[in-house]
């Protein structure tokens, strides 16, 4: 060998030689690790503080950040130990600011630093807090791409924080990002036991047993316990009696050998209480619950537990099965005081505070169940009543704070749907309290009551976008919050995209889609909780549940106007009529031939040949159901009517029905348009303030004069405007989506005059020339719109979904703040469409308000030269205007007051300068 070969040979030996000793320095322990672990395994805990507290001066002098952030996890953990809690948060948060201070606010060592105190806060119930910690966790840790097995842990653990908010989808969608950063597979059986869980607390037990039959039973090593206890709750699901006590027993056995898990090994043995229960051995059930309740009682006096909370609803309902009323109630009694900090009374004749009321699930059920109990005797009390009525009060207020909290929209309607029943219990009570006892509030009570149970997620999503438009933010949140839904919703169409192309996804494809969706997601959730921490005021007003001012609401109404809030409890409509004068109920039974009514009515409505073949069954029909529904006595003098739907009623056009029996010809028919001006609305809680900054109009019309993939042309759908309008057209080529994306907001009126779809086998969207923008996408924009006008097939069809109402096009743009729309409810006629709304937005130019406007244009229709068989209620009655009614200031052309004002400034500076002379 040469040489130079050997010296170069020698060289990089010793350069590879001191690069591996300098990495094995820097892998290595620091010095004093094992012996503090060692004192903590012998319980030597002060020793192992103290020994912290002498080493790290010299830590912090070196600058050994590593080391620093060991030795200080190991002293949290010392701490949590020793259950000193709040001393181990405050000493956390020192050291995470030193870091920060330091430049590592982003590093693997904050990160672990933020796991620690999420432990503290888990500890002390403390869950919003513990949610912050791990999302602070999760971005140190994203920022550091090698850290999988760290970013897996904290994905897993903060899905089951979600899971105690009920954010079930969004918990899950944590799990994956856990199953995806955990490549060594470190926490896969404890992954996919959560995932199973989380399936069951969905009811989606096929997806819970194809994640847990995932798991090797027989090697699931530490996460034992909570592997058969979740097998107990599938098999309690699927009534495998005997295989539900075998994993619980195993559970059990688990958990033994881990004692500080008593909260665990008590849920457990109420697990095993279940499955003896339902195999029909009631002794043995209530021997292990009743074993179960004595493990804690060495530490009521001590500390409250939600799972303690959870174990009392499960006690209470196992009572409540067998009529053991008084148990029963003791039971949930106890389950509230538990998840109630300030409330101690077994008394169940007394509730808790509701402004005590926290996001937590245990409440709601125990609150809930309470409620059941008491109202299921006969002929209850005026007292039980208004017992029962606080208990409801409470279920439904924590499952509107967990609704609010949520950010998952799926999780909430979820929420709604669950609570849509107690809502029902409690307004049918609270109209049995009125008939006991009669009193004015009680009406005010059940209005409050219905408009604050309707479109709570629609109220979710126009408060938030308010909040942007009118709390003073800075340019750069504005342009971040903006950058971050454009890219969620277009991973979203993406993804929905994939899913509906006609042939088997890819999965790949999907895999890094989901991925990216969630990452962008979480940044967006960092967003908003950061303006929650920097700008109280919009923390403040997210939070914040309005309560429907009764009061101002009726001072705000005409003589002549009445606001009829529909409730549907699945047997009857109750009615609330609000005017200036008062509020009145009216019921409207809803049995089998009613329903068959209404459904019969709906479905004709649509059907054009039904119409022009039967006119008399339409008219008896419409003629019916007008008496049914509307109560002649509180619309006496009342010439305005805004109404809230609810049910079946939402596809109702109301102004199609007929106010006296009749026969003839459509034109000349005596609907309810004729005696009143007709609007709709959501809510009557819901705020629909207008945006900043929209001005003028803006029509869209894509097919003036061809149309792509089979779509009809619409020759009849460019409107012409006056010329004191700021108007602006895209036509044709120019009507395309991304042009429509980018000048929406800018305007104070939208006119889309095109083809749409609710749904069916497609997904719900708006056509423009090159594209469909989808009901995904319409949830991205930001509109500053006093009115949208949706020209179209459908587009206030959709599905109905309880509480909140039909989920349709229309409503997609109320989320963005869309102030007032204009929809279809069926497939339309396009020459009846074009003159209808040719005609409106003269009357709306004219001045006339929008509802007043578009019974004008119907009005006028039906007196047009236009063949009477085309004057049925199929063509013109498909459009109701929702949301708030009022002028429209198009604004954006020449103003006569302008002039005025410029003469009036004029004079002033004359004047001003002849005095200074």
């Amino acid at each position: 060998m040469k040489r130079p070969a050997i010296y170069f040979s020698i060289l990089f030996s010793s350069l590879l030689i001191s690069i591996l000793i300098a990495q094995s320095k820097q892998l290595a322990k620091p010095l004093y690790e094992d012996r503090i672990e060692s004192l903590y395994k012998a319980n030597l805990l002060d020793k192992g503080l103290a020994l912290v507290d002498s080493i790290m001066p010299e830590v912090k002098k070196q600058k050994d950040w590593r080391a620093f952030a060991i030795y200080e996890g190991q002293y949290a953990k010392i701490l949590k130990e020793q259950k000193r809690y709040d001393i181990a948060i405050s000493r956390l948060g020192d050291d995470i600011a030193l870091l920060r201070a330091n430049g590592l606010g982003d590093s693997e060592y904050t990160g672990s630093l933020w796991v620690w105190k999420a432990m503290q806060y888990q500890k002390l119930q403390r869950f919003s807090e513990n949610l912050e910690a791990y999302q602070n966790a999760i971005q140190c840790y994203e920022k550091q791409k090698s850290l999988y097995k760290n970013l897996a842990f904290a994905y897993k653990n903060i899905a089951q924080v979600y899971l105690r908010f009920s954010d079930n989808h969004l918990a899950i969608k944590n799990l994956e990002a856990a199953m995806r950063s955990d490549t060594g597979k470190v926490y896969f059986t404890s992954i996919c036991s959560q995932l199973a869980a989380s399936y069951v607390y969905m009811d989606s037990i096929t997806k819970s047993e194809e994640y847990f039959n995932m798991i090797d039973l027989d090697h699931a090593g530490h996460y034992a316990a909570s592997v058969f206890s979740t097998g107990t709750e599938i098999a309690l699901r699927k009534n495998d009696i005997k295989l539900a006590e075998s994993y619980a027993l195993k559970a059990l056995d688990a958990y033994m050998k881990e004692p500080d898990q008593i909260e665990d090994i008590i849920l457990t043995y109420a697990n095993l209480a279940e499955a003896f229960a339902k195999r029909g051995n009631i002794t043995a059930a209530k021997k292990y619950f009743e074993k179960a309740e004595s493990l804690w009682d060495p530490f009521q006096n001590e500390q409250k537990s939600r799972e303690m909370a959870k174990f009392y609803n499960k006690f209470g309902s196992f009572y409540e099965n067998l009529n053991q009323r008084e148990a029963a109630l003791h039971c949930f009694q106890s389950a509230l005081i538990q998840v109630f900090p300030n409330f101690n009374t077994e008394d169940w004749h007394i509730n808790p505070s509701l402004k005590d009321i926290s996001p937590e699930s245990q409440i709601a059920f125990a609150a809930e169940s309470k409620a059941r109990l008491l109202l299921g005797v006969a002929n209850p009390s005026l007292q039980i009543r208004k017992i029962a009525a606080e208990c409801y009060s409470i279920a439904l207020n924590a499952t509107d704070q967990l609704r609010k909290r949520s950010f998952e929209e799926i999780d909430k309607f979820d929420m709604i749907r669950e609570s849509r029943n107690w809502m029902v219990m409690s307004i049918e009570n609270l109209v049995e309290i009125g008939k006991i006892a009669p009193d004015t509030s009680i009406n005010v009570r059940l209005l409050q009551n219905f408009e604050l149970s309707k479109s709570q997620a629609l109220r979710d999503a126009i408060n938030q976008k308010s909040l942007f438009d009118y709390i003073p933010l800075p340019d750069s949140i504005r342009a971040n919050e903006k950058l971050l839904r454009a890219e969620i919703v277009d991973y979203k169409k993406n993804i929905l995209e994939e899913n509906f192309k006609g042939v088997k996804p890819d999965s790949v494809k999907l895999n890094l889609l989901n991925t990216e969706l969630f990452r962008t997601e979480f940044a967006y959730r960092e967003l908003i909780d950061q303006l929650k921490t920097e700008h109280p005021a919009f923390g403040a007003q997210l939070a914040a549940e309005p309560v429907l001012n009764v009061d101002s609401l009726r001072a705000s109404l005409p003589d002549s106007a009445a606001i009829l809030s529909f409730f549907d409890t699945g047997n009857r409509y109750l009615l609330l009529t609000t005017t200036r004068k008062g509020i009145e109920l009216n019921e409207i039974p809803c049995d089998t031939a009613f329903k068959n009514l209404l459904s019969g009515f709906i479905q004709r409505l649509s059907d054009r040949s039904a119409q022009e073949n039967d006119p008399e069954r339409y008219y008896q029909d419409a003629w019916l159901l007008y008496q049914k529904l509307l109560p002649a006595k509180a619309l006496a003098g009342i010439r305005s009517l805004t109404i809230i739907p609810d049910g079946a009623l939402c596809y109702l056009p109301f102004e199609a029905l007929l106010t006296q029996a009749y026969k003839g010809s459509y034109a000349r028919a005596p609907y309810l348009m004729r005696a009143y001006n007709v609007a709709y609305n959501w809510s009557a809680a819901i705020p629909l303030q207008a945006g900043k900054g929209g001005r003028g109009m803006l029509q869209v019309a894509p097919f003036t004069n061809s149309a792509r993939d089979g779509l009809a042309v619409l020759p009849n759908s460019r409107l012409e405007a006056d010329n004191h309008i700021h108007l602006q057209s895209l036509t044709d080529s120019a009507a395309s989506a991304a042009a429509f994306s980018e000048k929406s907001s800018d305007y104070m009126v939208l006119h889309i005059a095109t083809h749409a779809q609710a749904g069916g086998q497609n997904l719900p969207r708006v056509e423009f020339f090159d594209r469909s923008l989808s009901a995904q996408e319409i949830y991205g924009l930001r509109l500053n719109a006093s009115l949208v006008s949706l020209s179209a097939c459908e587009t206030g069809a959709g599905k109905y979904a309880g509480g909140e109402g039909v989920l349709s096009l229309a409503r997609a743009f109320a989320a963005v703040g869309a102030r007032s729309l204009v929809a279809s409810h069926w497939t339309v006629n396009e020459f009846s469409t074009a003159q209808l709304f040719k005609s409106f937005y003269t009357y709306l130019f004219a001045g006339q308000t929008k509802s007043a406007s578009l019974r004008a244009a119907k009005l006028a229709y039906l007196d047009s030269e236009t063949p009477d068989a085309r004057k049925a209620p199929f063509y013109w009655a498909a459009f109701t205007l929702t949301g708030a009614d009022g002028k429209v200031d198009f604004g954006g052309g020449f103003q006569w007051w302008y002039l005025w004002v410029a003469l009036g400034v004029i004079g002033a500076v004359l004047i001003i300068r002849r005095i200074i002379v």
